[in-house]
This record gives structure tokens, sequence and C-alpha cells, in this order.
């Protein structure tokens, strides 16, 4: 799918009315029923559709009527264009449908394939919004079509585990949330571990020298990180930035990350900055981990994002 740019109100609007079409079932709209359709469509409905079309967003499938592409789908809830509750609905269905189709699969040790009426029944969903949403999970590459009817795919069977994973880290995290501030804080320490295990790191927890503890260290190759993960009355101040420093200038190539669900001081960031022509520290906010947890936001899209621009704009980016 080629990058969509540009998405102006009207091709929301568009989007929109599309959306909703594959939500019922449907699949084609005629162009008098688009904003700015009618007997003589509008210019700018016209450039409207040919843009969602080079954009792979929306097709033309008769002279007169559109449709919604898999790649507009999953556009459309990512960016959130839709409504949201209707974008839940049906990422609820596909759910259930994966769910459905990894338990035929235990049952019958991969053998067996599933009729579509026969899967809209199992679920209790109308067919034609379940054929709908087949189409997005096939263009997923999570299910497989094939004569016989539909089978999951081990990309199926992963996605379900990483959405068993998700949700237990959710679980976890409301747990934590409720806590007293000494046991709260070593679990901070667990849960950062279980994501940066989840998004490819390898984690060792409360790891002790001689004479120091480190509450949690992340490596990739040969990539280090010293973590400190704070969760206390108040906001972590320039003390915690400055002990993590004296930790990683003991260690050559290695740099750091604070935690902080109460956030931080305005001396504790500009710590950071008069530390970072030796050693980067990134610090992460209540929202950012809360984006890790709620929204499956990457560890290395945040690294990626802190580090970028504490380099280039001695900006520390913290939420």
């Amino acid at each position: 799918m080629k990058e969509a740019t540009n998405i102006n109100p009207l091709e929301i609007q568009l989007l929109t009315r599309l959306y909703s079409s594959f939500a019922a079932g449907e699949q084609l709209v005629p162009i008098s029923e688009l904003p700015e359709g009618g007997e003589t469509p509008s210019e700018a409905l016209l450039r409207a559709l040919a843009h969602l079309s080079e954009s792979d967003l929306a097709s033309g499938v008769t002279n007169d009527s559109y449709r919604i592409t898999r790649a507009g789908v999953i556009y459309s809830e990512d960016h959130g264009i839709i409504d949201k509750v209707l974008a839940q609905k049906n990422r609820l269905i596909r759910e259930k449908i994966l769910d459905d189709l990894k338990a035929v699969y235990e049952y019958y040790d991969g053998s067996q394939h599933i009729p579509h009426e026969t899967l809209a029944n199992r679920i209790n969903e109308n067919i034609y919004v379940v054929l709908n949403n087949v189409e997005i999970l096939e263009y997923q590459g999570l299910i497989k079509e094939q004569a016989l009817g539909l089978r999951i795919t081990d990309q199926g069977l992963a996605n379900i585990a990483e959405r068993k994973v998700e949700a237990e880290l959710i679980a976890k995290f409301e747990q934590v949330a409720l806590m007293e501030p000494h046991k709260r804080g070593i679990e901070l320490q667990l849960l950062f571990a279980a994501i940066a295990r989840r998004d490819g790191w390898a984690e060792e927890t409360s790891v002790r020298s001689s004479n120091e503890e480190m509450d949690v260290i992340i490596h990739r190759g040969s990539e280090y990180f010293l973590v400190e993960c704070k969760w206390e009355k108040d906001p972590t101040a320039t003390a915690v930035i400055e002990t993590l420093y004296g930790k990683l200038a003991k260690r050559a190539g290695v740099n750091g990350i604070v935690l902080s669900m109460r956030g931080f001081t305005q001396g504790a960031k500009e710590a950071v900055l008069s530390h970072m022509g030796d050693r980067i520290i990134l610090l992460f906010g209540p929202k950012d981990f809360e984006s890790m947890i709620y929204d499956s936001t990457s560890l290395n899209d945040k690294l990626e994002e802190k580090m970028h621009l504490l380099i280039t704009k001695r900006l520390v980016q913290v939420e």
C-alpha cells in the first residue's frame, strides 16, 4: 500500500461512509450516496476518490460505485478516522474469528477447515459481516481460505499468543497500580522487563554487583541500557539521574533509562542534558509507559523517538 498523505476532510468523510458500509456487511456504495455525490458528483468528490484510489484506501468497483479496500479498513481503524466503538466492534469480530479457528485447529490437530457460514453461526455473527472481516484477516496473513473453507495460519496463532501477552500486561499493570509503594516499585520493574522482552530485548531484573543494584538491564546484541523504575509519591528528582549516571560512567558504551510514574522535576531533565555529552539517559513518564501497555506501542519506537530528539534537538521528550 502506498503511504496515504494529506487526507483532507472530504476524504475522511468518504472513508467513514465506506467503512460504515463494510461494517454493515455490505461492500458497494453508489457514488450518488457519497458526500457531494448526487446526480452530478462534484469535482472535489472525484478528486478525493482518485486520491483514495491512488493510496489504495478505496476502489471503484463499477463505474458508479465504490468500496473501501482492505488496506483502507486497517488505515481507518489505526488512524482513528472512524468511530472508535465501530472500529472496536469489528476488531472484536476478527478476534472471535481467530479464536474459533484456533479452537478448531487444536481440536482437529490442524487438519480441519470451516466453511464461512458455519463459522458465522459458531461465533453468532452476521455472515456478510464475517465475510468482510475474513477478507481483512486473510489480507493480514492470519487466516487462509481454501476450497474446503477457512483455517488459521501460523501467523494467526502467533497473533493470538501476542494478544494474550497484551491482555496479561494490562491486567498486571492494573493490579500493580493498586499496590502499596514498595511492592509496587518492584512489580513495575518486572512489567518494564516484560515489555522489553515482548519487543525483542533480553532482560535481567534486580541485578547486583559488589556494591550496586540495578532495577533492570536490557540488551540486544551489544546494545545495553540500565533501567531505573520509580513509582513514588513525588516526581523523580535530579538525585536519581545522578545516581544512574554514576553507574553508567563505570561501564563503557552503556546508556540509561529512567521510568517514573510520577513524572520528573525540571532539575532531573536538566541533569539529562548536562550528561548527554558523555552518556545518554532517556526519560519515560506515565503516558509513555501506559501507551506501551494499552496501545502496544513498541519500546523500540519510543527509544528511537526519544534518542532522536535528544541528539538532534537536545530535547528531553517525556510524557
